[in-house]
């Protein structure tokens, strides 16, 4: 009976110290594999920093109790061996998986994104897939799909000089730009010189060893306005004009059929110019003025004697470099006398007279 009990008592107490062994157990491990887990991400970080000749490697570790798994893009075979020898020497690890590549190495390192109607496109190299990502996200989903992962971005300047790139092509209508490891060029079309300018502006500032060049086409400048004027007076003194002249000049009172334009870009003193044209038109009558920047040409008939000297002290205010070219006429009363039509009755008081004078001296 004794050994019995003795022996069930024994199986309770060797059950009870096994029971406690698991539930001490649990905490334990999980607390070696957490351990485990922070240095094997530290000695991860602390390998591929001292290797980075082609760009910083994007690897991760994932524990399972004292096991390791490496997964993740390295830049170079050098690197992802120092970073296999770092976790290999690690104590307490017990096995390491490695699914971990290396990346392909590309001289020179290229990106290149395209702007037209139909949207953007991304061609080249991206070192990661989170910056391909973050590619896509500033352009379009499938935007930064052809980009190949790769090796050899030149330094860690290089995302954030492709970003400075994208700005700069954003003020394009249209283009592309293409960075080959640290040079850059920029081309395409500007709506206006606005946007020519703040799409060179954006480069104006570049990362140390980084260069810059811009091929931007701007709109062509608008052909300079055509100004000119012409006043046609009738023989009743009747004013009519025709042409185009500076907007400033629309208070100067003359007759309808002039354009205004905003800006006068040819330079000319169209204001001292009118003043002269109408001040010589008002001493003929008919008569015509055309006015050009650098021409005064007026016909028509003086209104008296003293009009053409009137005329010639008004062409003394013309402002220099126009040229006045006058073509006048006198006024009828003041042409040579020349023979006069016959007068029909003219005869008879010719007749008239001479037989008054007969009478009047005879005897």
């Amino acid at each position: 009976m004794f050994p019995a009990r003795a022996g069930l008592a024994l199986a309770v107490f060797v059950a009870g110290i096994g029971l406690l062994g698991i539930w001490t157990a649990g905490p334990t491990a999980r607390g070696i594999e957490a351990d485990l887990t922070q240095r094997a991400r530290t000695a991860l970080s602390t390998a591929t920093a001292a290797e980075q000749s082609y760009g910083p490697a994007t690897a991760q570790v994932h524990l399972a109790g004292r096991d390791v798994t490496l997964s993740g893009d390295f830049t170079s075979v050098a690197q992802q061996r120092a970073a296999q020898g770092a976790l290999m020497a690690l104590p307490g690890l017990r096995a390491l998986t490695d699914r971990s590549r290396v990346l392909p190495l590309v001289e020179p390192y290229t990106i290149a994104l395209s702007r037209t109607a139909q949207g953007t496109v991304w061609r080249g190299h991206v070192p990661s897939e989170a910056l391909r990502a973050e590619f896509a996200r500033t352009t379009s989903p499938d935007g930064a799909a052809a980009l190949d992962l790769a090796a050899g971005m030149p330094d860690d300047d290089w995302p954030g000089f492709v970003a400075q790139a994208q700005t700069a092509l954003a003020h394009l209508a249209e283009g592309q730009f293409v960075l080959s490891d640290r040079d850059l060029r920029l081309s395409g079309r500007a709506t206006d010189a606005a946007s020519a300018s703040a799409a060179e502006a954006a480069l104006a500032i570049l990362p140390a060893g980084y260069s810059a060049r811009t091929d931007i086409s701007r709109p062509e400048a608008a052909a300079p306005a055509l100004l000119g004027l012409r006043l046609d007076k009738s023989a009743s003194g009747a004013l009519t004009a025709s042409g185009a002249l500076p907007r400033d000049l629309s208070q100067a009172g003359l007759p309808p059929g002039v354009h205004y334009l905003d800006a006068a870009t040819d330079g000319a003193d169209w204001a001292q110019i009118v003043t002269v044209a109408l001040a010589a038109l008002a001493r003929v009558q008919p008569g015509q003025v055309q006015l050009a920047p650098d021409l005064l040409r007026l016909t028509g008939t003086l209104r008296d004697g003293a009009g053409e000297q009137a005329i010639w002290a008004a062409m003394a205010d013309l402002p220099e470099g126009v040229i006045p070219v006058l073509d006048l006429r006198r006024p009828v009363d003041d042409a040579q006398p020349g023979p006069r039509p016959a007068d029909p009755s003219h005869g008879e008081r010719q007749a008239d007279a001479d037989s008054s004078s007969s009478g009047k001296d005879a005897p």
